[in-house]
């Protein structure tokens, strides 16, 4: 639409709003292998679905081991400014299932910037 996008310093508020409607987009989802039994309700950032869970696992890392064992591909991502999910906790997540690491960490960038 012509329209420029600048890179905010600092936090945008608007980013959850950003990746709600991205994620919620079909191609992404198809892309992505998401969403694909279609759940009657849009993916969000915190959902009251996942919150008042009760019996959840304290952790998810067998349910991962025996998904990759089964030959399943496992997309494990967070977000460098994640309060839920810091990356620390992502990698060492990744660290204690043993897996062979193919490319190290290495920063992001966006228009050259870190």
């Amino acid at each position: 639409d012509g329209r420029r996008w600048r890179a905010l310093a600092g936090y945008d508020p608007c980013a959850s709003d950003y990746t709600e409607a991205y994620f919620n987009r079909p191609d992404v989802q198809h892309a992505l292998h998401a969403n694909v039994t279609k759940i009657p309700y849009p993916w969000t950032h915190c959902s009251d679905n996942i919150t008042f869970w009760r019996d959840a696992p304290t952790s998810i890392l067998p349910i991962i081991k025996k998904l990759i064992a089964a030959g399943q591909r496992v997309w494990v991502f967070s977000g460098d400014t994640d309060g839920r999910v810091p990356v620390t906790a992502t990698r060492y997540s990744l660290r204690k299932l043993g897996l062979n690491i193919k490319q190290d960490w290495t920063p992001w960038y966006t228009d050259k910037h870190q």
